[in-house]
């Protein structure tokens, strides 16, 4: 029952943000005009690439371990987080940097617009993190919850500052900065309860632990940085290759 409750629970989240996504386009597209839709357009796609070129496939990785070895919790977390700002800060640097030095290879974006977009990366890694730490868990209501409540508070923040105010496309990118702090926080608090719950104290990085998690990635493979805790041949990771310190949590 709970399966099915989950499956429809999350089938009707994706048709509520399906509708939340059109009504985000229709205010963009109204409130921007083609000239901002289009900077608007090119800016998402420069921070889905660095989202996708930093997650280094954690966000599947979470998904699978915690939901095999639930107390696990508090060192994933950390790795997690300890990823999002390492990975995340040089994203950010690097997006800066390639857009000071090189301006043709980002469109000629003005920089002060892709601020914003860049300063996003780490705080965005966090949530995808995060949310499919709750899934591992089994907590698909609360991170089919979260979704909503992020998409409805970016719906409601473009009412507020195209239709109301009056702003242009740097209104968009600082709300859409706030927004990726603000679930990154949550998240983040939502996570820390739940390591403190568990008994596991605050959430502590685990280097060894995130070191086997890469040792079995093929280098070759174009999927490599998706491995989780698994083998090139997508086997379950032998209990022998897993630190001696979490083997018996196993």
């Amino acid at each position: 029952m709970r399966f099915s409750r989950d499956v429809a629970a999350t089938f009707a989240s994706r048709v509520l943000l399906v509708g939340l996504g059109v009504a985000s386009s229709v205010l963009t597209a109204r409130g921007l005009g083609p000239g901002g839709r289009g900077v608007l357009a090119t800016l998402g796609a420069l921070a889905g690439i660095g989202l996708q070129l930093g997650n280094l496939g954690l966000h599947a990785s979470n998904t699978y371990q915690v939901s095999r070895q639930p107390d696990l919790l508090s060192p994933v977390w950390a790795n997690s987080l300890r990823t999002a700002a390492w990975l995340g800060l040089g994203l950010t640097l690097l997006m800066i940097c390639t857009a000071s030095l090189f301006p043709e290879l980002l469109g000629k974006i003005p920089l002060p617009l892709l601020l914003p977009v860049a300063l996003c990366i780490p705080f965005q890694l966090v949530t995808l993190f995060g949310l499919n730490l709750l899934v591992g868990l089994g907590r698909v209501p609360l991170f089919n919850a979260l979704e909503v409540v992020f998409r409805t508070a970016g719906v409601g923040g473009l009412i507020l500052a195209l239709l109301l105010l009056g702003g242009d496309v740097r209104w968009v990118l600082i709300l859409n900065l706030v927004i990726a702090m603000g679930g990154a926080v949550a998240v983040a608090r939502i996570l820390d309860g739940m390591v403190r719950r568990s008994g596991g104290g605050e959430p502590k990085t685990s280097l060894s632990l995130f070191r086997a998690r890469w040792r079995h990635c093929s280098p070759t493979s174009s999927s490599a940085p998706t491995c989780c805790w698994s083998t090139r041949s997508g086997e379950p990771l032998r209990r022998g290759s897993i630190p001696s310190r979490f083997r018996s949590r196993i």
